[in-house]
């Protein structure tokens, strides 16, 4: 490697040697210009560069000679040829630091300073080009690093990089302006003064004039600064919890951008953010920080009252000088001018009027930078907004983490001040959740610890506010309760402000703005104003929100009203949600991928809708909706809350006519079996049989009906692994499916019997009534049917033996349910591929699918298929010699299958846990549990199979009478204690 150094008197090395010996300052000239240029030269043009005052002949011959030196220093550096020369070596020069990567460091000196060719005109016009161009980069690039340094808050490294530019250019003031007022903001006045006379000495030594009009200025005001104080900032009496990626976006934007508003509902901490960026903040402006709070300020004329608070809030802090004036508003725009600082004014929102003032600070100063706090934004084009809300808190899973949450530190640190120690971490989330973790709500609630638990402050907060008060003497009569908070708010509200906040306090959680307008009546303008005074909380896609606690506090204004208005309001929430439904459920099809992504935005709404239709005993209602919801929530796996609203629904249902209840049966039952309780679903589909079949002359609706409960019967069966009547059901909704034509319905009995034919290997039957369903789900573009059909003809062919075959269809399953958004499903191709991956021996493909199959379940939160995928997991782990992490995986799902009465897929955990007995060298209560699967009624064939398999080898068990759970149990307890015994545990009593 050949490095040139060029700025200053060149040199030239070679791995790490300085070479010597060039015959002449021409030749180390020719191959400095070569190496730059990076060119192929004309050997004339070189001899005209360099020799150009020499005849011809002599030119050439010192061209020559010079050549000859440099390929005698530097073998290979150069590609020379009778016509040219070019560079032929890899070249690291200093100019390439600074041109390509934008170094400074590397210019010590001019480019080739001192080195001076003699009659060579060309070459020395040249080599002012290149300096003044090296020159110019050097400078734009100090300035570059002195910028980004100073906006970081780096500032010794921004002091450094505008010394570094004094150097090149000494007379230039700027660099000096800038190091004088990072002197300053450090507090290092007399540093900021001395940067000043040198300024000035070398102005008045190389130009002979004085510092420009903006430098004497900034020196003036450096010497006013000393005097001052840095900020009037309140003392921090209380530690600040969270907002730290708040607190870190506001340092870097308030010096950038000049005015922020932060909006936010009372009590969202919007003061004491303020406060906590002001004390970052202190050192970064010359004259520091100024507060003000605007709370007290009152009066006719806003902007005045503003004014002249302005004035009496930073003269009592001398942070301006007493104001004698009879024009007080031009004397304090005249002294800001003269000043560099952050001004936060705290509680504006209810000095709108004066806003324009703000405009005229930003206006007619240069360095007066503006922080407000306000319920409401300014509407000032310069605005930017930054909204609070609550603060973070963790879900009811993981609520053992809410004392790591600032919500939660926020909370015990208010409990701790009146000695209260609260250790419910349960409860404390409860709270959080209940109050949004909004700061003063939290506060509040904490108040209550020294005399109630936090279940019992939680168990009351579920049902109204009234506990959110506080009895400070030294806090504003506004912020002593959530109610007095709010009805703050609800005082400076239009009539039509108000009549839309009550209204809306019967939508929940997220909403759009289409049902905000069609429940309230509401404009668009008038919910555009709620939410530009942080009553109603927007996000990024166009959704509404109110704060659960002002929701209960416009709840309370609703219920004040006459009953009608309430009464009315609800109706049309009911009137909404239930088009809704319509519109994206209604017929024969599942609503597209983008609405039902909307599940977050519409639940809650469709709980409370629901709700009052069944106050309001509307049967109508509920029968209407009842079959587009379950598509909902079948879509979104919310059935543990689609339960309740049923039983609460059920009185209402029981009494109506035989159709209707059996519909609501069904319903029922489907929801219990989607709850993993089979049993309860079960009873409810048998009922909803028997109710049908008393029902003297169907309709086609009831037959269709009746062909779904009687597909559900199958599937039932099918778990409690009475196999013969679960084929009776099946063959029995095919055929009332095809009595009345229904080539939609009927595809799930025919994916459910095919997939049952499979298990008892009724295989003929099972690929003819699969290809058929398979072929109506394509011709009727029913997507979700076609998915479940190409995991039932999948594993269809993993029992005909033909694997590749198996994982065709599971991975056509697998991203079709992929593009469709159908996680449910993807989880159940994904584990079927890494079924057929263990039977292959692809054990690392076998892991990989289990991970991805596991990270389905958590997104769906549906845990049916944890059975097999424990046993797929672990039979892996147990095949490749990881006894460790497949008894993990094992007794995970032993453990689970104690909450499932899935037979078939509770004794394929069974079997693989025998497999790890063998592992542990308990033969013999691996004998039992091969035994107890082979001989169990709800052995598929395939489990039969397996585990007869197994018993060749070992000894005749004795296969204990126990119940499945029982069974399981004792295995748990087997496996735990096979490192203690060498004897089985299996036949102990229970």
């Amino acid at each position: 490697m050949i490095e040139l150094n060029l700025f200053g008197y060149p040199s030239v090395w070679q791995d790490g040697k300085q070479i010597s010996g060039f015959i002449s300052e021409k030749a180390l000239a020719l191959f400095i210009y070569v190496a730059e240029t990076r060119e192929t030269h004309a050997r004339d043009y070189l001899t005209g560069l360099l020799w150009g005052d020499t005849d011809d002949s002599k030119a050439k011959a010192s061209l020559r000679s010079a050549l000859y030196n440099i390929g005698k220093l530097l073998p290979d550096a150069l590609d020379v040829t009778r016509k040219t020369v070019a560079l032929s070596a890899e070249i690291q020069s200093s100019t390439t630091q600074l041109r390509q990567h934008n170094d400074p460091t590397v210019y010590t000196a001019d480019f080739l300073a001192g080195f001076y060719i003699p009659d060579s005109p060309e070459f020395e016009e040249w080599q002012l080009r290149q300096r003044e161009q090296l020159r110019l980069l050097a400078v734009t690039a100090w300035q570059k690093r002195a910028l980004a340094a100073e906006q970081a808050g780096e500032t010794v490294d921004a002091i450094t990089a505008w010394r570094e530019l004094c150097k090149l250019e000494p007379w230039r003031e700027e660099p000096h302006r800038h190091i004088m007022r990072l002197h300053a903001r450090q507090g290092d006045y007399a540093a900021a003064l001395h940067q000043f006379k040198l300024c000035a000495a070398i102005l008045e030594e190389e130009l002979g004039v004085e510092p420009m009009a903006q430098t004497l200025r900034l020196a003036e005001q450096i010497k006013a600064a000393r005097s001052q104080p840095r900020d009037n900032l309140p003392a921090e009496s209380e530690p600040f919890f969270g907002r730290s990626e708040r607190l870190s976006d506001l340092k870097s934007r308030i010096p950038t951008q000049r005015l922020i508003t932060l909006t936010g509902i009372g009590g969202s901490g919007k003061t004491r953010l303020a406060i906590a960026v002001g004390r970052e903040l202190n050192q970064h402006f010359l004259n520091g920080v100024g507060y003000v709070s605007l709370d007290a300020v009152r009066g006719k004329n806003a902007h005045r009252a503003v004014v002249n608070a302005l004035i009496s809030i930073l003269s009592q802090a001398d942070m301006l000088p007493q104001a004698e004036t009879d024009k007080p508003e031009e004397w304090l725009l005249e002294q800001l001018a003269q000043r560099e600082m952050l001004l936060i004014l705290d509680n504006f929102e209810h000095l709108l009027d004066a806003a324009l003032l703000l405009d005229r600070i930003l206006t007619e100063t240069d360095n007066i930078h503006l922080l407000i706090t306000s319920r409401e934004r300014l509407r000032l084009r310069q605005e930017q907004i930054i909204s609070l809300g609550g603060l973070a808190y963790p879900d009811a899973s993981a609520a053992e983490s809410v004392f790591t949450t600032p919500s939660g530190q926020l909370f015990i640190a208010a409990a701790q001040r009146i000695g209260a120690d609260v250790r419910d971490a349960n409860a404390v989330t409860r709270i959080c959740q209940l109050v949004d973790g909004l700061p003063l709500a939290l506060e509040m609630a904490a108040a209550w610890t020294d005399s109630e638990s936090a279940a019992n402050i939680a168990d009351s907060l579920a049902i109204d506010f009234d506990l959110l008060q506080l009895d400070e003497r030294n806090r504003p009569n506004r912020q002593r309760s959530i109610h007095a908070l709010f009805n703050y708010s609800w005082q400076k509200m239009s009539v039509t402000e108000q009549d839309c906040l009550r209204k809306l306090s019967v939508l929940r959680g997220f909403f759009s703005y289409a049902a905000a307008q069609t429940v309230t009546g509401a404009t668009r303008a008038t919910l555009a104003r709620l939410v530009n005074k942080s009553l109603v909380q927007t996000t990024g896609d166009g959704e509404l929100r109110q704060h659960p606690l002002l929701r209960q506090f416009s709840a309370e204004k609703l219920r004040s009203d006459d009953l009608a208005q309430p009464t009315a309001t609800q109706q049309r929430h009911l009137d909404y949600f239930r088009a809704w439904l319509n519109d994206h459920y209604g017929g024969d099809n599942i609503a597209p991928l983008d609405v039902t992504q909307q599940v977050r935005v519409d639940f809650e709404n469709l709980q409370a809708a629901w709700a009052f239709a069944v106050a309001q005993a509307d049967i109508d209602a509920l029968s209407a909706i009842l079959p587009d919801l379950v598509r909902h929530v079948t879509r979104k796996n919310r059935y543990a809350d689609f339960e309740e609203m049923l039983t609460a629904a059920r009185p209402l249902f029981v009494n109506h006519s035989a159709e209707e209840w059996a519909q609501f049966l069904y319903t029922d039952a489907v929801t219990h079996f989607r709850s993993n309780r089979p049993t309860s679903g079960h009873n409810r589909a048998a009922e909803s049989w028997r109710v049908l079949e008393a029902i003297p002359q169907p309709t086609t609706e009831v037959v269709k009906l009746q062909s779904a409960v009687a597909n559900v019967l199958l599937i039932s069966y099918k778990i409690k692994g009475d196999y013969p009547t679960a084929i009776q059901f099946g063959q029995r909704s095919i055929e009332l499916h095809e009595a009345v034509g229904d080539t939609f319905g009927i595809v799930r009995p025919l994916s459910n019997l095919g997939g049952l034919y499979t298990l008892v290997r009724e295989l003929e039957k099972a690929e003819a009534l699969l290809k058929r369903g398979y072929a109506l789900c394509q011709t009727n573009d029913n997507h979700d049917g076609a998915i479940n059909f190409a995991n039932n003809l999948g594993l269809l062919y993993l029992e005909k033996g033909e694997p590749d075959q198996a994982s065709d269809y599971f991975q056509r399953a697998a991203n079709e349910a992929e593009k469709w958004d159908r996680p449910l499903n993807a989880m159940v191709a994904t584990t079927n591929l890494a079924d057929v991956a263990l039977r292959t021996g692809r054990y690392d493909d076998t892991f990989a699918y289990c991970r991805a199959s596991q990270a389905l379940m958590e997104r769906t939160g549906d845990i049916r298929l944890n059975l097999e995928l424990f046993a797929i997991w672990g039979a892996a782990f147990l095949r490749t010699g990881r006894n460790a992490e497949a008894t993990e995986k094992i007794c995970a799902g032993l453990t689970q299958a104690l909450r499932f009465e899935h037979i078939a897929n509770t004794l394929y955990i069974v079997l693989i846990a025998g497999e790890l007995m063998l592992a542990l060298d308990d033969r013999a209560g691996a004998a039992e549990v091969f035994g107890y699967v082979a001989t169990h009624q709800g052995s598929s064939e395939w489990l039969r199979e397996s585990a007869e398999y197994h018993l060749k080898s070992l000894p005749a068990p004795q296969v204990p009478e126990l119940p499945l759970n029982e069974f399981i149990e004792n295995i748990i307890k087997a496996i735990n204690g096979a490192g203690k015994s060498p004897h089985s545990t299996m036949s102990s009593p229970h």
